[in-house]
């Protein structure tokens, strides 16, 4: 299983709408929130609380080939093949680490060599993490 986290400065950055649209190109992907958040009545992703291993999430989906962790404290307790950072003005405090943990950041550019090591890290083409990638709104 590969592990995707989609972090972001603040609620509201579109982070679950990133990750659903990440789930479109990726076979097998599902995608989990980890944190204090309000499960909106129209959703059906998963929700775990913040201190939630990540050893539980990744065993009550082991049947997935790629997990999207939409989360930022979750990043204190592992390293993900990926990170991917939603910036925005008002950052809430724990985007700072996040944002430095990040391997694709909204609005910047990633080099050949990041997009090689990523499709490595993951096991996707080339083409796929390039997609993911626009998807960020980041360029390659």
């Amino acid at each position: 299983m590969k592990i995707i986290a989609i972090a972001g400065a603040r609620s509201g950055v579109g982070k679950t709408t990133l990750a659903g649209r990440i789930r479109t190109v990726l076979p097998n992907a599902v995608h989990v929130k980890v944190g204090s958040h309000h499960p909106k009545v129209a959703k059906s992703t998963p929700l775990y609380p913040a201190k939630t291993p990540v050893d539980k999430i990744k065993q009550e989906h082991a049947d997935a080939a790629y997990l999207i962790l939409e989360s930022n404290s979750i990043l204190n307790t592992f390293d993900p093949e990926c990170v991917i950072f939603l910036d925005a003005d008002n950052p809430k405090p724990s985007a700072g680490p996040a944002r430095e943990r990040a391997d694709i950041i909204r609005g910047h550019a990633l080099t050949s060599e990041m997009i090689a090591s990523l499709s490595r890290k993951l096991q996707l083409p080339r083409q796929t993490i390039q997609k993911i990638i626009s998807m960020a709104n980041a360029t390659s």
